[in-house]
C-alpha cells in the first residue's frame, strides 16, 4: 500500500503508518493462523487415509486366512473366528485335538502378510 500523498499532515501520515503495520500484522497472523490450520487439516486426513488402508489390509488378511482354512480339509468343518490387526491374526474357537489346533495355526502362519497368530484356540475334551 502506497501512503505518498494521502496525508495532509505528518500526524496523520503517522497515524496513517501505524494503522499500515497494525494490517499488516494482522494479515501476517491470519496467514500462520490459516496455514496451522491447513498443517493439522492435512496431518488428520493423512491419519484417517493410513487408517482406511490398515483396515482394508486387515481385511484382506483375514480373508485370506479363512480361504487357506476353508480349503484344508482336516480343518474346513470348524467353526474358526478369525481377525486381523496390523499382520497380526486372532484365531478363536474350538478343535477336537491338539494336532488340529497346530494345524490350523501353521495354515494362518503360512499366509502372506501375517506378521503373528494369537492362538486363541481351545482343545475340546
Amino acid at each position: 500500500m502506497i501512503l505518498a500523498g494521502c496525508a495532509p499532515n505528518t500526524e496523520s501520515r503517522t497515524s496513517a503508518e501505524r494503522s499500515l503495520e497494525y494490517a499488516n500484522k494482522s494479515v501476517e497472523e491470519a496467514g500462520r493462523a490459516v496455514s496451522a490450520q491447513t498443517r493439522e487439516a492435512t496431518d488428520t486426513v493423512n491419519r484417517k487415509l493410513d487408517d482406511a488402508k490398515v483396515s482394508a489390509g486387515d481385511a484382506g488378511l483375514t480373508a485370506k486366512v479363512k480361504s487357506i482354512l476353508a480349503a484344508d480339509p482336516l480343518v474346513h468343518d470348524f467353526s474358526i473366528d478369525v481377525q486381523s490387526n496390523r499382520g497380526i491374526v486372532t484365531l478363536r474357537g474350538e478343535v477336537k485335538s491338539d494336532a488340529l489346533r497346530r494345524r490350523i495355526l501353521e495354515d494362518a502362519q503360512s499366509v502372506d502378510g501375517v506378521m503373528q497368530v494369537n492362538d486363541q484356540l481351545t482343545v475340546k475334551s
